[in-house]
């Protein structure tokens, strides 16, 4: 199927859900301001039977995986800026902005924010879970199922495999291994995500009739944890399934407006995209724009 058709084929509708206000009295606790978008005026497609923003919020800079090379403070630095209040601040921040669905880890600390979020904001955001790295089987197998468990126990909507996971698994030609995870995320009432950074990690599960429910795939300007852009480009216009395009700033080494028109100008359903609660405004804007004015979307 070509570009077009498969942006019809996955194109969602602009859902409407109820606003709410953010975490916090007043615009300087939340970010947000009295001119602030509606949260069904965020651009929305399909991922299953959900609805969800094209922006959606990464946690990279949350868990203490900022990918801020050479910088060797890096990791303290962003664990002492993203403070629980903090995190929950910024999804406050994100959700007054239309950003309805977050993108992080499965273990304890995530949980214990999500909640946080919950209880304070008076309503949860979609999670799509990151199940952990995890070695090749049998060693892996226990803790890949533990971290599915634990994402299906509380509530979310989807797992994907850990990128770096499913590249080894491909490198060492075990391809089979995924459909047993993909079905054991479906047995726990989940969607189920193929990621990657290596276009092959895709490109042969897919061609070995491997079937996840969507992919989690990287692409930016700057061939960060993403080689060969333009092969990505036309390996996903022949998968009909929702792409969410991940790495798009390479992780700060992108200006947002580049990086944003570039991944939706590929095909992305969705942009996974890191963010400071001082940016997350700015981004849910671009967004918007773009997916209105750009011709392959």
């Amino acid at each position: 199927m070509g570009k077009v058709n498969r942006r019809k084929f996955l194109e969602g509708t602009l859902a409407a859900s109820a606003g709410f206000g953010g975490v916090g009295a007043g615009p300087s606790a939340t970010g947000a301001e009295s001119g602030a978008k509606a949260v069904s005026d965020l651009p929305k497609r399909k991922l299953g039977k959900h609805d969800v923003g094209r922006l959606i919020i990464g946690a990279n800079q949350f868990t203490g995986h900022p990918h801020a090379e050479p910088l060797k403070y890096a990791k303290e630095l962003f664990a002492a800026y993203f403070t629980e209040e903090k995190i929950v601040e910024t999804l406050a921040i994100g959700h007054d902005h239309g950003i309805d669905t977050h993108i992080t880890l499965t273990d304890e600390t995530c949980v214990k924010y999500l909640n946080r979020f919950e209880k304070e904001a008076g309503k949860r955001l979609q999670w799509i879970a990151q199940s952990h790295w995890f070695r090749p089987k049998p060693e892996g197998r226990k803790d890949a199922l533990k971290y599915i468990k634990l994402a299906a126990d509380n509530g979310a909507i989807a797992c994907f495999l850990h990128g770096a996971a499913c590249d080894g698994l491909v490198r060492e030609k075990n391809v089979s291994e995924m459909e047993y995870y993909f079905d054991t995320i479906r047995k726990q009432g989940m969607l189920a995500g193929l990621a990657g950074h290596l276009n092959e990690t895709i490109d042969v599960p897919i061609k070995a009739g491997i079937t996840p429910d969507f992919i989690m795939k990287t692409i930016n300007t700057v061939n960060y944890a993403s080689k060969d852009r333009e092969k990505t480009t036309a390996m996903m216009a022949e998968i009909e399934l929702p792409w969410i395009a991940y790495k798009v700033l390479g992780a700060g080494r992108v200006k947002p407006e580049a990086g944003f028109r570039y991944a939706i100008e590929a095909g992305a359903d969705f942009l996974n995209v890191g963010m400071f609660d001082f940016q997350v405004a700015e981004n849910a804007e671009l967004v918007r724009k773009l997916s209105l004015n750009t011709n392959r979307i």
